[in-house]
Order: C-alpha cells, then structure tokens, then sequence
C-alpha cells in the first residue's frame, strides 16, 4: 500500500518557488511606499489649505498658512489678536472726528501742520495701511504639521513669485478671492540620487472656485491680480 504525503524533495521544491517570489515581490512593495508617502503629504497639505480658507470665508477674518520650506514643516496661522477691535477702533476714530470737526469748524481753512496745539497731522492712509499689517512672525499657529518622511517642498508659488526655500506666508481673504497659490513635493530621495526632478505631486488651490486640483507636474497659478499671474 503506497502512503500518503510529500517527499523531502517536493517541500524543497515548492520553499524555493516561494523564495523567488517573494525576490521579486517585497521589492516591489518596497518601491511604493514612498509614493504612497508623497501622495499621503499631498493630501495632507490640501486639507489644510482647505480648512485655513473654510475658516476665514466663515468667520470673517484673516487666515494663513506658514510653509517653512527648509524644515518641511507647515502650520495654520489664527488672525491677528486685534482684528476683533478693528471695527470698533474705526467707529470710535469716525465719532471722534465728527466732535472734532464740529469744534473747529473755525479752522476748516488752517493747515493741519500747523496746528500747533494738536500736534503733527496723522499719516497718510498708504502709511496707516502698513503700518497697521500684521507680523506673521507674531501672530498664534495652531499644530504644527509635518511632511512625512522622505518627502521635502520643491517650491511654493503665487502667481508669478516662486520660493524655494525660508518660510512663505500665504493669506486668505474673509470673501474668498485670495490665497491662490501652488505647493509641489517630491521625495529627498530622488534629489539625493540626482534622478532630476524625480517623482512629484503638485497642490493646486484656487479659491474662486474653492477647488484643489493634484498634477504630476507644475501648474499655473490664475490670479485677481493682473500682475501676479495670468
């Protein structure tokens, strides 16, 4: 009676076609993980573009994102700390200016120079503008996030200004018609073996439209401004 089983020669057999297998499949696996890795940050940063305009359109004030392109780090920035009391600084400052007037109307005429019981006259409204801009560097960020690994920024546009490395502030208006610009990642790898621009994945915001678009290579970026970008 012949018995059942598998030979010595047999279970070698089938160990050594498995071991090949298994050679050519693992680094294959291996090969997409960082595409998954890059796909993954782009769509982290899109999220949070995203959410910085969602935020500003809702709530009626001035939201950010700070890219650092040296770290590979990017956080939302919360408006300024006094753009609550603006509006209630511009209603003081207009009350005060009709007392004012109506007070002197004697001296409707006189040169504000040279008023010399109220001092030097205040500055033009291009100054005031400036002067009243917030500093990016002060103002709160939520969590900072960070790229995963093997992925690095290639650039950050707007319109026609492209930034390679620092840090770059992009703003989002209260009514939605700014913060248009692109982000573009690739792999440290890829750089690191001089493959040229290896793979990458570019994040396209536009917020007209409040749409993101993902490319495989570097899109425009359509502006408001006829001279940042077309």
């Amino acid at each position: 009676m012949r018995r059942s089983g598998f030979t010595l020669m047999e279970i070698m057999a089938v160990m050594a076609i498995i071991a090949v297998l298994l050679l050519a499949v693992v680094p294959n696996i291996d090969n997409q993980v960082p595409h998954f890795r890059l796909r993954g940050g782009a769509r982290e940063v899109a999220s949070t573009i995203e959410l910085a305009q969602s935020q500003s359109v809702t709530e009626r004030k001035v939201y950010a994102i700070r890219y650092d392109l040296d770290r590979g780090t990017y956080q939302i920035l919360l408006p300024p700390a006094d753009e609550e009391d603006a509006g209630e600084d511009a209603a003081e400052e207009s009350g005060a200016g009709d007392l004012e007037g109506a007070l002197g109307e004697g001296m409707a005429g006189a040169d504000p120079q040279d008023d010399i019981e109220h001092g030097p006259p205040p500055p033009p409204p291009a100054d005031a503008e400036e002067e009243a801009e917030p500093d990016d560097e002060e103002r709160e960020g939520l969590g900072e996030r960070s790229l995963p690994d093997d992925v690095r920024f290639v650039l950050v546009k707007e319109g026609e200004r492209s930034h390679r490395r620092g840090k770059v502030v992009v703003r989002f208006s209260a009514v939605g018609n700014e913060g248009a610009h692109v982000v573009g990642l690739g792999l440290r790898s890829d750089a690191e073996r001089g493959e040229g621009g290896g793979e990458q994945v570019w994040v396209k915001f536009n917020p007209l439209t409040r749409s993101i678009e993902f490319a495989e290579r570097e899109p425009e970026v359509r502006t408001l401004d006829p001279e940042g970008g077309r």
